[in-house]
């Protein structure tokens, strides 16, 4: 899903690379501020080629989960990788391989393709994990990988996840607490 901040607009295709547009009121219209276009399967290490992640912008910085579970960094002033890590998928990357990211507070709550969640900080400096915790196995296989491929839903600081096959509910009360 596109971001837009102010009148800039980030749209990160899987097959096309990332792009950043800024909206122009007078004329009507828009304007590539930087584009990260791959023409090729390997140039996919540019750029952020999402799948099923909506990216997260925090003030000059976008982050997101490529293709094969990479989570990237990228300055949003220029589009140029800041850093890399395979840490959000548990190390286990592989074609479409992902994860989920949720914002709340100064922290990110990352439901990964492993069944784990992960309460997180991201920085330009790069990704700090706090905790982890396997809360459901996978039940599909795709692309030669066993995958879960449900987004979480959270409610009354709980988080509510699925794997297709079980549905479980996990309190979040302590972890939101304090800002650790």
């Amino acid at each position: 899903m596109p971001r837009v901040v102010g009148d800039r607009l980030f749209v990160p295709p899987y097959y096309h690379g990332a792009l950043l547009l800024q909206i122009t009121n007078d004329p009507p219209g828009a304007r590539v501020v930087w584009n990260r276009h791959s023409t090729s399967r390997s140039s996919f290490n540019d750029g952020l080629h999402t799948v099923m992640c909506t990216p997260i912008w925090k003030g000059h910085y976008i982050y997101g989960i490529c293709g094969m579970g990479e989570l990237r960094c990228l300055d949003a002033r220029t589009g140029e990788r800041v850093w890399e890590s395979d840490a959000a998928v548990g190390g286990k990357t592989g074609n479409f391989a992902t994860a989920f990211l949720v914002e709340h507070q100064d922290r990110l709550f990352i439901w990964n393709d492993q069944g784990e969640l992960i309460l997180a900080r991201l920085t330009p400096k790069g990704f700090d994990e706090i905790s982890r915790a396997k809360l459901l196995e996978t039940s599909e296989n795709t692309r030669g990988r066993d995958i879960v491929w449900c987004h979480p839903a959270f409610a009354n600081r709980c988080a509510y996840v699925h794997n297709g096959k079980d549905l479980i509910c996990v309190s979040l009360a302590s972890t939101l607490k304090s800002k650790a």
